[in-house]
């Protein structure tokens, strides 16, 4: 059965971004003054909210502080709301942020700690249906952008898990991927036509691209700690994700071809699970 998955998964990289760096004044002036934002997860205050980074100002800001740790932030574009999960007495319960007014609402509590939930680019029936009943375990399902399709976690046994793509309405199914490796947290490009995730092997994770149409894997990330959430920005040049380097877990972002590797945040506490909002 295809369900919501419990992962908050992360990665790393190379090149550190200064939150003290400037642009040339002839590069500021053509740049727009507002730009995506970089929502992530981080445990900085002991507690796991949400802060946004701007890579446009280099700053980052407090976006959902609870009393209770939130995370595992998902955007839905059609809502201009995140939706996130947050502990509750009874488990872990969804809400959503409506980015534009600030409100906040409750949306199904979750005493099983489902999470990492997605959204449907189309309109929805309501009507419950099974897509895959032939796994140990399918999880972290992601509609494509046109709403067709799903790629998927699918799990056989617990040292492999494969990445899978398979119609909304149950046909069609494919693997992308069928080795002795794991592989989690698919990511669809914006166009439809690649999805992102990690390959881990022997304890170190990478990101990589798979091409649908020609069946090419691409490797983004080499490094010898663990890359593992990657998110697309909403034009597709460029993709956040968060990772272990130099003894700590930050947010790196890169350009969608492995290329211009940054580090965007410097703080000692967990930070990971980053996904793109619109300005505002």
């Amino acid at each position: 059965v295809l369900f919501i998955g419990s992962s908050v998964l992360f990665s790393a990289c190379s090149k550190k971004m200064s939150p003290d760096t400037t642009l040339p004044p002839e590069i500021e002036e053509s740049t727009p003054k507002c730009s995506e934002k970089i929502v992530f997860f981080s445990s900085r205050t002991n507690n796991g909210d949400l802060y946004a980074f701007d890579p446009i100002s280099l700053e980052t800001n407090e976006f959902l502080i609870a009393d209770s740790a939130i995370g595992a932030p998902v955007f839905n574009k059609f809502r201009s709301s995140l939706v996130f999960a947050q502990q509750s007495s009874k488990g872990r319960d969804l809400y959503s942020k409506n980015i534009n007014t600030g409100d906040i609402t409750f949306l199904i509590p979750n005493p099983a700690e489902d999470e990492v939930p997605d959204w449907s680019p189309t309109e929805d029936n309501g009507e419950e249906l099974v897509l895959f009943e032939n796994a140990l375990q399918a999880f972290d399902p992601v509609l494509s952008p046109n709403g067709s399709q799903i790629a998927f976690v699918l799990t056989d046994s617990t040292t492999n898990a494969d990445i899978a793509v398979i119609n909304v309405d149950g046909t069609g199914f494919k693997n992308l991927t069928n080795n002795s490796k794991l592989h989690g947290h698919p990511e669809w490009s914006p166009d439809g036509s690649t999805v992102l995730f990690y390959i881990s092997k022997n304890g170190n994770a990478d990101l990589y691209t798979f091409e649908l149409e020609t069946n090419t894997l691409t490797q983004l990330t080499f490094d010898s700690a663990n890359q593992l959430v990657g998110r697309f920005s909403s034009d597709g040049k460029k993709i956040a994700y968060g990772g272990f380097f130099e003894g700590d877990w930050e947010i790196f972002m890169m350009d969608s071809d492995g290329n211009n590797k940054e580090q965007v945040t410097f703080n000692p506490g967990f930070d990971g699970d980053p996904v793109w909002i619109p300005c505002n």
